[in-house]
């Protein structure tokens, strides 16, 4: 029998993939919403052209590709897939919009923190099994 969190080589890959995979769809998705949201926060009459979504929704794509298996593998191994992919993308979401329509030059520095809060609070929610004490949430 295998080991749950610690899967065979190939599965490991495939999932490594598949969360990629997912982190660049939701990262795309984050990069549309920010800009759809700071063009309404700031007043801005002009709409945005297709090539600036398409810039933002790339870095975004390319940032999510690349955090989600590395926050999911190193932080959320305990953590239901669901949970993973959606509540640091959210949260980051969310806390980048609030930074925006109050301090606009810090809404990235904002998001990504977001993303960490959230990494943070699933891993404690979610210790891994056989985590020493300071790990586990408080009863």
């Amino acid at each position: 029998m295998t080991n749950p969190t610690n899967p065979p080589l190939p599965s490991r890959l495939g999932i490594t993939l598949s969360l990629s995979g997912m982190g660049a769809v939701v990262g795309a998705a984050a990069g549309v919403a920010l800009t759809v949201a700071g063009n309404l926060i700031s007043g801005y009459n002009v709409t945005p052209g297709l090539g600036v979504y398409l810039w933002n929704s790339g870095w975004f794509a390319a940032l999510g590709a690349a955090a989600a298996p590395l926050a999911t593998w190193t932080s959320m191994r305990a953590v239901p897939i669901w949970k993973a992919v959606t509540a640091p993308p959210i949260t980051g979401l969310l806390t980048g919009l609030a930074a925006f329509a109050l301090v606009p030059s810090a809404s990235f520095v904002a998001a990504v923190g977001g993303v960490a809060a959230a990494v943070i609070a699933l891993r404690r929610s979610h210790p891994p099994q056989g985590s020493p004490p300071a790990l586990r949430p408080p009863q």
